[in-house]
Protein backbone atom coordinates (compact mmCIF):
# COMPACT_ATOMS: atom_id res chain seq x y z
CA UNK A 1 0.00 0.00 0.00
CA UNK A 2 1.24 3.48 -0.89
CA UNK A 3 -0.02 6.42 1.17
CA UNK A 4 -0.48 10.17 0.89
CA UNK A 5 1.88 11.68 3.46
CA UNK A 6 -0.24 14.74 4.28
CA UNK A 7 -3.42 12.70 4.78
CA UNK A 8 -1.64 10.17 6.99
CA UNK A 9 -0.20 12.93 9.16
CA UNK A 10 -3.65 14.51 9.46
CA UNK A 11 -5.20 11.16 10.43
CA UNK A 12 -2.43 10.57 12.95
CA UNK A 13 -3.06 13.96 14.58
CA UNK A 14 -6.84 13.41 14.67
CA UNK A 15 -6.31 10.10 16.49
CA UNK A 16 -3.95 11.78 18.95
CA UNK A 17 -1.06 9.59 17.86
CA UNK A 18 2.55 10.32 16.97
CA UNK A 19 4.80 9.10 14.18
CA UNK A 20 6.86 7.39 16.88
CA UNK A 21 3.82 5.36 17.98
CA UNK A 22 2.97 4.47 14.40
CA UNK A 23 6.56 3.44 13.65
CA UNK A 24 6.65 1.19 16.74
CA UNK A 25 3.34 -0.41 15.73
CA UNK A 26 4.68 -1.04 12.23
CA UNK A 27 7.98 -2.41 13.52
CA UNK A 28 10.19 0.15 11.78
CA UNK A 29 12.34 3.10 12.92
CA UNK A 30 10.78 6.58 12.72
CA UNK A 31 13.42 7.65 10.18
CA UNK A 32 12.44 4.74 7.91
CA UNK A 33 8.75 5.67 8.21
CA UNK A 34 9.48 9.27 7.25
CA UNK A 35 11.60 8.11 4.30
CA UNK A 36 8.89 5.74 3.12
CA UNK A 37 6.31 8.53 3.22
CA UNK A 38 8.59 11.04 1.48
CA UNK A 39 9.48 8.59 -1.31
CA UNK A 40 5.97 7.10 -1.55
CA UNK A 41 7.34 3.62 -0.94
CA UNK A 42 5.10 0.60 -0.51
CA UNK A 43 4.22 -0.72 2.93
CA UNK A 44 4.13 -4.49 3.47
CA UNK A 45 0.89 -6.40 3.82
CA UNK A 46 1.34 -6.71 7.60
CA UNK A 47 2.11 -3.00 7.98
CA UNK A 48 -0.89 -2.09 5.84
CA UNK A 49 -3.14 -4.40 7.84
CA UNK A 50 -1.96 -2.84 11.11
CA UNK A 51 -2.66 0.69 9.83
CA UNK A 52 -6.16 -0.41 8.84
CA UNK A 53 -6.66 -1.70 12.39
CA UNK A 54 -5.38 1.55 13.92
CA UNK A 55 -7.19 4.05 11.68
CA UNK A 56 -10.13 2.11 10.28
CA UNK A 57 -11.23 1.69 6.69
CA UNK A 58 -13.13 4.99 6.44
CA UNK A 59 -9.99 6.96 7.24
CA UNK A 60 -7.60 4.80 5.24
CA UNK A 61 -9.65 5.09 2.05
CA UNK A 62 -8.66 8.79 2.06
CA UNK A 63 -5.04 8.09 2.97
CA UNK A 64 -4.29 5.42 0.34
CA UNK A 65 -2.71 6.75 -2.84
CA UNK A 66 -4.93 4.89 -5.28
CA UNK A 67 -3.33 6.41 -8.39
CA UNK A 68 0.15 5.28 -7.34
CA UNK A 69 -1.24 1.76 -6.97
CA UNK A 70 -2.80 2.04 -10.44
CA UNK A 71 -6.20 1.16 -8.98
CA UNK A 72 -9.48 3.07 -8.91
CA UNK A 73 -10.81 3.90 -5.47
CA UNK A 74 -13.57 1.36 -4.77
CA UNK A 75 -15.92 4.01 -3.36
Amino acid sequence: MILHKKELLTATEKQGLSLWFLAVELGIPVAKLKTMLDREERFTYDQSKRMMEIFGAETMVKVINWEALNVCCPL
